[in-house]
């Protein structure tokens, strides 16, 4: 009894969008990864195998579409499976056999930054044929824009298509392999950005994510994201800002590790100087009129471990009868940055892309998820 090779599976979340959400999976030898945790079939009942998730007491089990004692090998391809579970967030999904016979591999294109052992994987079935799903170029405002990171979009990329219309996209199939919800529950694929302010003459932009509130659950801890972005005059990258993270309680209340004395460092030899009472005081007395530092956040930043570009920022100057010369529009576009304040990062990336598209000016090096 077999369910291996290629699926599509869809998850009709429980919320008030009531959104269809689809991710890619291989089965092989009964298990399939997803968010890198490894999923187990149990086939105790052939017509209703079920799988308990890892990390987590939910269990989705099958409803309808699969009777291995007829058909040994599973349904056939283009059939579908729908399985109920016990998680309030997924009450149904629905698999859709793709393949019957050895998992295709990716394609696969190297990202800047990540080193030669870190790779994502491309799609080879993307299409350019639907124009309406290809990003589209705003250089005069954020609404409208993608901005994606390592080169995919919806893979953590931003969508800000209108000021009641913003998100984070988890969609790509290479996010198979973040990690799930705290409770184990699949990483949602679609984060709507709460509280979004935009000043159109600092090209600033303000948001929150909501990991807990929206959908009950932290995520690597993590409950909140307040974030901060600053954009150059022709919305091509995020020149800088950050994102800061506020952790969930248990963490916050784990207490600290003592600090264990270093064996290796040796005593002082001479006494150790004290300083007067009144300095001390002096001391206490700044102490006090500094602000306190919130423990309850991190920072990450852009230009720096975050670098996005515009995923429509080669698409712009496409269009025309001849090839755009991405070379030259790469260098110019580097120098414009550079003297808006972007990063040696994010001046590096953004001529990583247009040195890709240079390479082969009739394709996109972005993916676009399609």
């Amino acid at each position: 009894m077999s369910l291996s090779n290629g699926w599509k599976m869809d998850d009709f979340m429980d919320n008030n969008e009531g959104e269809n959400k689809r991710a890619e999976i291989h089965v092989k030898n009964n298990e399939y990864r997803q968010s890198g945790w490894p999923f187990y079939l149990n086939f105790d009942d052939p017509k209703h195998p079920s799988i308990k998730w890892p990390r987590s007491e939910h269990i989705q089990r099958v409803e309808e579409g699969v009777d291995l004692e007829k058909e040994p090998m599973g349904p056939a391809v283009g059939a579908k499976i729908r399985w109920s579970t016990t998680s309030p967030n997924f009450p149904e999904l629905f698999w859709e056999r793709q393949t019957v016979g050895p998992v295709p591999s990716p394609h696969v294109i190297p990202l800047f930054g990540m080193g030669s052992e870190k790779q994502l994987y491309q799609r080879m079935d993307a299409s350019f044929d639907d124009a309406s799903v290809v990003p589209k170029y705003h250089g005069d405002s954020i609404w409208g824009n993608v901005f994606c990171k390592r080169l995919f979009v919806g893979s953590a990329s931003y969508h800000f298509l209108s000021p009641s219309n913003a998100f984070l996209s988890y969609q790509h199939p290479a996010c198979r392999d973040l990690p799930p919800m705290d409770d184990g529950s699949p990483l949602p694929t679609k984060l709507n950005f709460h509280d979004l302010l935009w000043d159109p003459e600092e090209r600033k932009l303000t948001c929150n994510v909501e990991w807990e509130k929206d959908f009950g659950m932290s995520w690597n801890e993590n409950v909140r994201w307040k974030m901060t972005m600053y954009f150059d005059t022709e919305f091509i990258t995020i020149l800088r800002g950050g994102i800061q993270v506020e952790w969930c309680k248990e963490r916050r209340a784990r207490p600290k590790p003592p600090r264990q004395p270093n064996p290796h460092r040796p005593a002082p030899v001479v006494a150790v100087y004290v300083p007067p009472k009144e300095d001390e005081e002096k001391e206490e007395k700044k102490a006090k009129e500094k602000p306190q530092r919130n423990e309850e956040w991190i920072m990450s930043g852009y230009g720096h471990d975050q670098l996005y570009v515009n995923a429509a920022c080669l698409e712009r100057y496409r269009g025309g009868e001849e090839l755009p010369d991405f070379k030259a529009l790469g260098k110019m576009q580097c120098e414009r940055l550079e003297r808006e304040g972007a990063t040696k990062r994010t001046l590096g990336f953004v001529k990583h892309v247009f040195d890709l598209a240079d390479e082969n000016p009739r394709s996109s090096p972005i993916d676009f998820l399609l």
